[in-house]
């Protein structure tokens, strides 16, 4: 059975917080970041980008990416990119995450770290994207129902992605190309306009394009119509 979002978002909240140290590190030199964490089959990834002090609409600079396998049975030392060896050194000595696995054997109890709206959009997320798992080609998820669950200091966004044979001159009329995204924000961050093919329930946007060959097609229709019954719910 495939894991709760809500479990592994839960997940990723314990394990970003043993990067502290580093968050610490760059506010006390006065240095502006954004960070986000994020989950992708079984590699977790933390990732900081270095904010521009001048220039309107500059681009961030990625400053620090920690790439880690959290299956221990593949896993091995973290990958860390870093230009600085001494924040590079403060992470192999201070940030030490612990395998999905083991996480699951220690008891955990975080009262109050989501709102019930947040955590009822996650569930309704789930409801919706179960409606393609392991039902077509590509469409096998793991450890959840999504491609990425992503963290950051704004919300949460759950992404399925399927671009199965969507590049292939061989297969014109048998591909997927369908794209699904959740945005939760927090009760704190302010809500943005809907932009081109989003809609809402509640605060979380939903986002959805599904350009599959037509034989394909069936798995999205599946999708549109659970979104407008959870929007009728």
């Amino acid at each position: 059975m495939p894991e709760k979002s809500l479990d592994l978002i839960e997940y990723l909240v314990i394990q970003q917080e043993r990067f502290s140290v580093i968050k610490s590190h760059l506010a006390a030199s006065g240095m502006k970041f954004e960070w986000r964490c994020s989950l992708r089959c079984t590699f977790m990834t933390y990732h900081i980008d270095l904010i521009a002090s001048q220039g309107d609409g500059a681009e961030p600079l990625q400053f620090y990416r920690w790439n880690w396998n959290m299956d221990e049975s593949q896993s091995a030392d973290p990958e860390i990119h870093c230009l600085d060896k001494d924040l590079e050194l403060l992470t192999r000595n201070h940030a030490h995450p612990v395998s999905y696995n083991t996480y699951r054997k220690v008891p955990v109890v975080l009262e109050q770290l989501f709102t019930e709206e947040v955590m009822d959009s996650v569930k309704i997320a789930d409801d919706i994207a179960k409606q393609c798992y392991q039902s077509n080609s590509g469409d096998h998820y793991f450890p959840g129902y999504f491609s990425e669950i992503l963290l950051s200091r704004h919300g949460i966004v759950l992404s399925q992605i399927n671009k199965w044979n969507s590049r292939s001159i061989d297969h014109k009329n048998d591909y997927t190309m369908r794209a699904l995204q959740f945005t939760i924000p927090y009760d704190e961050v302010q809500i943005q306009n809907l932009e081109f093919e989003e809609e809402n329930i509640g605060r979380m946007r939903i986002k959805f394009s599904d350009l599959s060959s037509n034989n394909n097609r069936w798995c999205g229709d599946l999708i549109r119509e659970k979104i407008k019954l959870q929007k009728l719910m």
